[in-house]
């Protein structure tokens, strides 16, 4: 199979998305929640993308599986990091 320069995210003028997973950086997390919520850079700042990846980490070692592509799911953690 060949590769394709043609990306179909660009031809409907939508962003990509990005799939969240034990190998998202957090670099990757902050580009998801701008994706999600909006592009705020003072509130997506690295130490909370960190905080996220350490949090999806911490639930794979307890073996709890959650959907981490859905915005409730990231509101929740952001609200966990923010109060606890």
């Amino acid at each position: 199979m060949g590769t394709s320069d043609f990306d179909l995210s660009l031809f409907f003028d939508v962003p990509s998305n990005i799939r969240i997973s034990t190998f998202t950086s957090p670099a990757m997390f902050r580009q998801h929640l701008a994706n999600t919520f909006g592009n705020h850079p003072e509130d997506w700042e690295m130490e909370i993308a960190e905080a996220m990846r350490r949090q999806l980490h911490d639930d794979l070692l307890s073996e709890e599986k959650f959907n981490y592509q859905t915005p409730g799911k990231y509101a929740l953690i952001i609200l966990l990091l923010i109060f606890i």
